[in-house]
């Protein structure tokens, strides 16, 4: 017992210098376990920045292929084509074969029954009786509404395929419109900050000028005054940008606020449609018309099927029954009827609803031709864009190119002493619109073909040759 104690007594005294040791070594290793935990994290976050600044500018395919994913219109377009083919077993199995199985289990009373003889009786109402019965309907002719009503349901999932698929090509449309919007602003930007830079600069050589004593005091003021100009434009500029991406996110259903980063699109040839070959293409291809066609073709189906509500119907039953037997029944049953039935007298309802169906027709129909008369138009429009941008692209860039040579020929004699502050003005002035506006009709005409192509109903995901 005595060693039992002596043991007993080392393990708590081993223990509590244990105790001691970690409540004295533990302070002295924290700041060093703090600093290790503090660089991990460090390494961690600037791997993560570095992740983040490297991430890869997103394409125009990228791009189309996020808003494709992202947005909400596609989805229902989708469910609504789904919808659509569930309507073609449904037309299908409306004419039968439709085979129905019913079984019950029945409590009842009072028990009736009497004495058959010496010794028995028949029950005619039992205490509990049990029912299971088979039933087929088959319709054998309806007139045309049979196969009215399955090409009716094929013709909508036509009708909302080309729904879909306008959607589609509305989505590409505009997320190809805010791309270049977003390298727009950006072109803009770079605009309006080498003006800026070239502001400074002028200033830089009126303030030295001035301190030669070559220039007045107004120069250096009105260079000052130009500086000052220019960076109000280079606010609205880098405004510009903002708006861009945010325009740019909501097409693509991110947070407004998300970075963007895009690639550069490259521009070969610059081609112009045919007028006449681009209407011939849109009224072949554009989604609108073909679903409107479905629709008018859905509405002549439409009339078949109200005028087969006057004809003659055939229909085919039978049953079997198997149940409790009684006195006075068999324990199963059957029974097969053939049925005609012909319409005599509705008060002129079968009449009046293809009537209805008719006018539907009609206004289906005029409703199609309303859509190629606008498409014609937007078409027209659309051609007429491609063809005004590319013509401003050539001006703009020959007007660039002039207003570059005077803005270099006007710095240099200002240097030199033989030319004005005005000159000088002018100048960066024309240089700025010149470049301004070629940015312009650079993207107006990347902007317009995406534009022409909708309107054909080719919207690609690829961007313009």
């Amino acid at each position: 017992m005595r060693d039992g104690h002596v043991e007993s007594l080392r393990r708590v005294i081993g223990e509590y210098f244990f105790a001691v040791l970690i409540i004295i070594v533990l302070p002295l290793c924290a700041p060093d376990f703090a600093a290790a935990q503090g660089e991990a994290d460090a390494v961690k976050a600037a791997t993560s920045g570095t992740e983040a600044a490297g991430a890869k500018p997103l394409s125009l395919e990228e791009s189309i292929l996020l808003a494709l994913k992202n947005n909400p219109g596609l989805n229902t377009a989708q469910r609504r084509k789904l919808a659509a083919q569930q309507k073609v077993p449904q037309a299908v199995a409306q004419f039968g074969p439709n085979v129905t199985a019913t079984a019950s289990h029945t409590r009842q009373g009072p028990i009736v029954s009497f004495p058959s003889g010496p010794g028995s009786t028949i029950t005619v109402f039992p205490e509990s009786r049990n029912d299971a019965i088979i039933s087929l309907n088959q319709t054998l002719y309806a007139g045309a509404s049979i196969p009215a009503s399955k090409r009716s349901a094929s013709l909508g999932v036509q009708a909302a395929d080309f729904n879909l698929e306008d959607v589609r090509q509305d989505i590409i449309t505009r997320t190809k419109t805010s791309y270049y919007q977003v390298l727009r602003a950006l072109r803009l930007k770079e605009v309006a900050d080498e003006t800026v830079g070239s502001a400074e600069e002028h200033l830089r050589i009126a303030r030295a000028s001035f301190d030669a004593g070559t220039v007045a005091r107004f120069d250096v003021l009105r260079s000052e005054v130009e500086l000052a100009d220019s960076r109000q434009g280079q606010l609205a500029a880098d405004n510009g940008v903002e708006l861009a991406n945010a325009a740019f996110n909501n097409v693509l259903g991110r947070e407004v606020g998300a970075p963007v980063s895009l690639q550069p699109v490259e521009v070969g040839e610059m081609k112009v449609p045919d007028s006449d070959a681009s209407l011939q293409t849109a009224l072949r291809e554009r989604p609108e018309i073909l679903a409107t066609e479905r629709a008018v073709w859905i509405a002549k189906e439409n009339v078949k099927l109200q005028q087969a509500g006057r004809e003659p119907a055939v229909n085919l039953s039978a049953s079997y029954h198997r149940q409790t037997t009684t006195g006075f029944s068999s324990d199963y049953q059957w029974s097969a009827a053939l049925a005609l039935s012909v319409p005599v007298f509705d008060r002129g309802l079968a009449k009046a609803q293809v009537r209805e169906a008719r006018e539907q027709v009609a206004e289906d129909a005029s409703l199609l031709e309303e859509i190629k008369q606008n498409i014609a138009l937007e078409v027209r429009r659309s051609v007429l864009n491609v063809r005004e941008a590319k013509q401003r692209i050539e001006t703009a860039a020959k007007a660039v190119e002039a207003a570059e040579e005077s803005m270099r020929i006007a710095d240099l004699r200002y240097k030199e002493g033989v030319g004005t502050q005005l000159e000088v003005t002018d100048a960066r002035l024309a240089r700025n619109r010149a470049r301004t506006n070629h940015t312009h009709a650079l993207y107006d005409y990347l902007s317009s073909y995406a534009s022409w192509e909708q309107a054909v109903g080719q919207s690609k995901s690829a961007p313009v040759p």
